[in-house]
């Protein structure tokens, strides 16, 4: 799957118990048929036996860890999922490949807000290039 990243934007979610923290990722269409994805992560939860972040696209669907690797470069984003994220988001490959047309200030939180999302808390998180 790929698309290209025009918008990039992080949103935290202050809850009674636990805080919410997105990051979303779209390819700027306004008419509601554009392609997009959100990353999002309860940033207290601390069952082991829970992922702590899940991906949600454009289409509603929605899963639970699954991210493998993230790469990140100043025009791309790559992200490799396994196989249950590839079957449960219906996606013909595993591989997500997004090229970024975004200003430095927007790429900037997408790095600090990807690596919110999953650069820290459990020792099992993906593996992080360019972060």
């Amino acid at each position: 799957m790929s698309f290209t990243v025009r918008r990039a934007g992080v949103e935290h979610y202050p809850l009674d118990e636990d805080d919410a923290f997105s990051v979303g990722v779209d390819d700027g269409d306004t008419t509601g048929a554009g392609r997009s994805i959100l990353f999002m992560c309860m940033e207290e939860e601390e069952d082991e036996d829970l992922e702590r972040y899940c991906l949600s696209m454009e289409t509603g669907l929605s899963h639970y860890g699954g991210v493998e690797r993230l790469e990140l470069r100043r025009d791309r984003l790559t992200i490799d999922l396994d196989e249950d994220a590839v079957d449960t988001l219906r996606l013909e490959t595993n591989r997500l490949d997004l090229p970024l047309e975004i200003p430095e200030d927007s790429f900037e939180e997408l790095r600090s807000g990807l690596y919110r999302v999953f650069g820290y808390g459990r020792e099992d998180r993906p593996e992080l290039i360019g972060f």
